[in-house]
C-alpha cells in the first residue's frame, strides 16, 4: 500500500511533482465544489458521468473533485503515469488509486478487503469493519495516526481511496474522504488488463512539458558547474 510510511509531512518534504493550473509551485489549488454531489452519487463510471457542474481535476483513468487549498502529490513513472495520488488538506491526506477488475466487479468486497485486513492486525494494528455507503469500509488505528479504507467496485475497474489522519480528526477525514469518492469518475478504457493492475494516471502535457523544461534547466545548471570546476 504506498500510502504507509508516506504521512503529510513526508510527501510536504518532497519536491512536488504536479498541479492542475500551474501557477509556478507545483501545487493544486482545488476551487469551490459545485454542482450536486448527494450521498450516494458517484463513483461514477465515465459512460454514466454525469453533467453536474462539479469542478474534477483529470488524471486520465480518474477525475475527482480537490478540497479548496488542497494541494495534489504523486510519484510519476518517465513515462508521465503514475498509480497514486495524493491529496493533501491541512488535517488529513486522501491517497486515491485505481486497479483492473473482473467484470464481477467483486474485487474489493470477496478479495482485497479481508486480506488487507488480515495484513493489518498481522503487523499489530487495530482493525475494525464498518459499513459505509458503498459497502464494507476498514478503520485502522496506528499509533499516532487512523487510517480509513473505501473500496468500489465498477464495472471492470476498482477505485481505492484511503484517508490518513490524526485519531483526533477522524469524523473530518472522512467526510473530506468521502466527498471525493462521491464526485471521482474512472475511465477504465478498453486495453486488457490483469486483474488487480493500476490504471496509469497521467499527467496533463502541459505539466509534463513543465517537468521536462525543469529537468533540462537542472541537467544545465549541472553541467556548467562542472565546465567551471575544470
Amino acid at each position: 500500500m504506498g500510502l504507509f510510511g508516506r504521512r503529510k509531512r513526508d510527501l510536504e518534504d518532497e519536491a512536488p511533482d504536479y498541479d492542475g493550473e500551474y501557477d509556478g509551485d507545483d501545487v493544486y489549488e482545488g476551487g469551490e465544489v459545485g454542482g450536486d454531489l448527494f450521498d450516494d452519487a458517484g463513483p461514477y463510471d465515465v459512460e454514466d458521468a454525469p453533467e453536474d457542474g462539479v469542478k474534477r481535476l483529470d488524471l486520465g483513468a480518474v477525475r475527482f473533485p480537490v478540497p479548496p487549498g488542497a494541494a495534489l502529490r504523486a510519484k510519476f513513472n518517465t513515462d508521465g503515469t503514475a498509480s497514486e495520488a495524493y491529496v493533501l488538506t491541512d488535517m488529513c491526506v486522501i491517497t486515491v488509486s485505481v486497479f483492473a477488475a473482473p467484470r464481477s466487479g467483486e474485487l474489493w468486497r470477496e478479495e482485497w478487503c479481508g486480506d488487507l485486513a488480515s495484513d493489518m492486525r498481522k503487523q499489530g494494528n487495530q482493525v475494525r469493519s464498518v459499513a459505509g455507503a458503498w459497502g464494507q469500509e476498514l478503520l485502522i488505528t496506528m499509533p499516532n495516526e487512523t487510517l480509513r479504507f473505501v473500496g468500489v467496485d465498477g464495472p471492470r475497474w476498482m477505485l481505492r481511496a484511503v484517508v490518513s489522519s490524526p485519531p483526533e480528526r477522524v469524523e473530518n477525514a472522512a467526510a473530506a474522504l468521502y466527498a471525493l469518492v462521491r464526485g471521482a469518475v474512472v475511465v477504465r478504457g478498453s486495453v486488457p488488463m490483469p486483474v488487480g493492475t493500476p490504471l496509469p494516471l497521467e499527467l496533463p502535457e502541459a505539466v509534463q512539458e513543465h517537468i521536462r523544461a525543469q529537468a533540462r534547466a537542472r541537467a544545465q545548471a549541472a553541467q556548467a558547474a562542472q565546465a567551471g570546476q575544470g
